[in-house]
């Protein structure tokens, strides 16, 4: 609905009786002559500079041709002229509005509805200037009269659909593009709108089917390959979609829209650098388009540019102060940043801006368990339970901040709940969750892959890994967001240092930020190559992988916290393996392995394992430079009585269940 239709232009005024000069000028314009109409008629105002029928003549020639602003001259002349004569007034405001005079047109159009009330060119014209004002209950009540003088207008059907769907009327406007089609079968534009409403309506296989027949009749139509754009989108047709908004924008490449709407596109199939030159060109050409600045701040945080998305969402807070979506959005932004508070500060501004979906209350706990507000966690997953209860992963995520401090009341409800979820094949715990939920390793296994499925299954693969003659050196690579001081680096820091030089070549990938504690010094120095990938996608960090020609990738994280299973589903290596910071199952396909031993994963469990089991006689590493501890600490010293058996669990606290403490307590009486 974004390309208008000329107005109808009424037969030239004249004030005079038509002279013979005048009559050919007529019969030239006529016979589509235009250049010696354009001869004559500026013959005919040499001689006689207030000839009106001249005026117009030359006016509408010139606006035709594109001459506007001359036409405007002519025209305005000519209404001057005859400020009795409604068609002079027509003609003036069609020119004034093709020079975005919307104002003043809009004045012409009153004069000339008032000086024939009975015109229905005057009363369509008036409604196309309400229309550009976005006064569209007033646009519509005068293509309803123009309408009313001649029904049988295509294009006031049209325009009347247009001001219904601006005013999300969506059902009228259709039943409006179907009148002008039944007069006019080969109408375009109706076709294309209809195919607008059709969208609105939900019924995108009609919508598709009046897009492609609008583009039949007019093959160069770019706002009806940008709507066929839309519409595909909406059936998840994205390569297509993608097709669509090329080929409007090969007919109109500053076509702003479809530059963002190709952005969305690109950003859906994970292209994440085509999507920002896209929104960085629908911002070029429109500097106020604040959904294309909120847009490519999203596509730079895929990307992992942080700041740069910051940035973008500051400029659109500044245009839309009042946007819950746009403080939302930066407040994911900041999480990827861990400035926890501040993410916590822009989901509370949307909050009070009025945002109340479950997304928002989803993250804002997840911001307030990183916070360790986790009463206040409670509370957010709740809320956002009660807006969803078949959320994605959520309740599972509640009851495991409930097991935080121990609050079982509904334990037996939430498992149950969880468990006929994931039965039916639904996302509702991640995997890490329902290792302390459940004793199951049938639902763990299902859950897993549900998990993979939906956050992990790459739109784009990369390349089929290219075969490689065998080196003297296997190439290790080991991935983890913990080389710093943390129980996996801990227990593995003397594994990196012991490979044997003369047959591994060993590269960390490090997923976490830098901490620069003494762990992390030391195992940089037991690496033949460190790199540092925080700051890269899952798609470049398997890629830098591929370059480096890792042999054997080694997954330390699994579905841990800022692990990235991603890279693996992508096939970093030849072989990848799971090892020592999660001994789940990883679900998928993408982990060839798993190193365990038989009491972490008995032989008759191994069914409910996606991996190949490499045994070892204990599958624990540890760190023989590790200091002994100092002297002893006394009981006294811990507060404890001077005798008696002392019970200890070092476990946190999540991973106790009402049936673990009711054994406990057995033990104790």
């Amino acid at each position: 609905m974004g390309r208008r239709l000329a107005a109808p232009r009424p037969a030239a005024a004249s004030g005079t009786v038509p002279s013979e000069p005048y009559q050919l000028a007529r019969a030239l314009y006529a016979h589509r002559r235009w250049q010696d109409c354009e001869t004559l008629c500026r013959a005919i105002l040499e001689r006689d500079a207030d000839h009106t029928g001249a005026l117009t003549l030359l006016g509408i020639m010139l606006a035709q041709s594109r001459r506007s602003g001359e036409a405007a001259g002519h025209l305005g002349r000519a209404a001057q002229r005859l400020p009795h004569d409604a068609a002079a007034q027509i003609n003036h405001g069609n020119v004034l509005r093709d020079l975005g005079r919307t104002g003043d047109a809009l004045d012409c159009y009153r004069r000339a509805v008032t000086l024939s009330p009975a015109s229905a060119d005057a009363h369509y014209n008036l409604g196309q200037a309400l229309g550009d004002l976005q006064r569209h209950e007033e646009a519509l009540e005068s293509y309803e009269r123009s309408l009313t003088l001649r029904p049988d207008n295509p294009a006031a059907w049209n325009n009347r659909g247009a001001a219904l769907h601006r005013l999300q009327r969506h059902r009228e406007a259709l039943a409006s593009f179907d009148r002008a089609i039944a007069i006019q079968p080969e109408y375009a534009e109706a076709h294309a709108n209809r195919g607008v409403s059709l969208r609105k309506l939900e019924r995108f296989d009609e919508a598709l089917a009046s897009l492609d027949r609008a583009l039949t009749l007019e093959p160069a139509f770019a706002q009806a390959h940008f709507e066929r754009g839309v519409a595909l989108v909406a059936l998840s047709r994205l390569d297509d979609a993608l097709a669509s908004y090329d080929r409007a924008l090969a007919l109109e490449p500053n076509f702003a829209e479809a530059h963002f709407d190709r952005g969305v596109t690109l950003t859906l199939l994970e292209r994440f650098d085509e999507a920002r030159a896209s929104l960085e060109r629908a911002i070029e050409l429109a500097p106020d388009h604040v959904r294309a600045q909120r847009q490519l701040g999203n596509a730079l945080r895929m990307l992992r540019r942080f700041e740069e998305a910051l940035a973008c969402f500051a400029r659109a807070l500044a245009a839309e102060p009042q946007s819950g979506e746009t403080h939302f959005d930066r407040g994911v932004t900041l999480i990827g940043l861990r400035r926890f508070p501040e993410a916590l500060e822009s989901f509370d501004r949307a909050l009070a801006l009025g945002r109340r979906d479950v997304t928002l209350h989803h993250y804002r706990a997840a911001v307030m368990q990183e916070l360790n507000r986790t009463e206040e966690a409670i509370l957010s997953y709740g809320q956002a339970l009660a807006l969803d209860p078949r959320a994605p992963f959520l309740r599972g995520k509640c009851r495991h901040t409930r097991m935080e401090i121990c609050a079982w009341d509904g334990i037996e409800t939430d498992l149950a709940a969880i468990a006929g979820a994931i039965e039916r094949g639904e996302g509702t715990a991640p995997p890490f969750v329902l290792l302390s939920l459940l004793d199951a390793p049938e639902l763990q296994r299902k859950a897993t892959d549900i998990w993979v499925r939906d956050n992990f299954a790459p739109r784009v693969a990369l390349p089929a890994l290219a075969h490689r003659p065998r080196r003297e050196k296997i190439r290790l690579g080991y991935f983890s967001a913990d080389f710093r001081d943390h129980p996996v680096t801990r227990l593995a820091a003397g594994l990196f240092e012991s490979h044997d030089r003369s047959r591994f070549e060993v590269t960390a990938f490090s997923l976490g930020p830098d901490r620069r504690d003494e762990m992390r010094t030391r195992v940089e120095a037991a690496f033949d190559r460190f790199l540092p990938v925080d700051g890269l996608t899952d798609r470049q960090i398997a890629a830098l992988a591929r370059e480096h020609e890792i042999d054997i990738a080694v997954d330390l994280g699994g579905h841990t916290g800022d692990a990235r299973p991603g890279v693996f589903a992508l096939r970093a290596a030849p072989i990848q393996v799971g090892y020592l910071g999660y001994l789940g199952t990883m679900g998928g396909d993408f982990i060839d392995y798993l190193i365990a031993d038989p009491v972490l994963v008995p032989p008759a469990s191994r069914q409910h394992y996606s991996e190949q089991i490499a045994y070892l006689p204990s599958y624990q590493i540890n760190d023989s430079k590790r200091p002994a501890p100092g002297a002893a600490l006394t009981r006294a010293q811990l507060g404890l009585p001077p005798t008696g058996f002392v019970f200890c669990s070092f476990n946190a606290s999540y991973k106790i269940t009402p049936e673990t403490f009711d054994s406990w307590m057995r033990i104790l009486t």
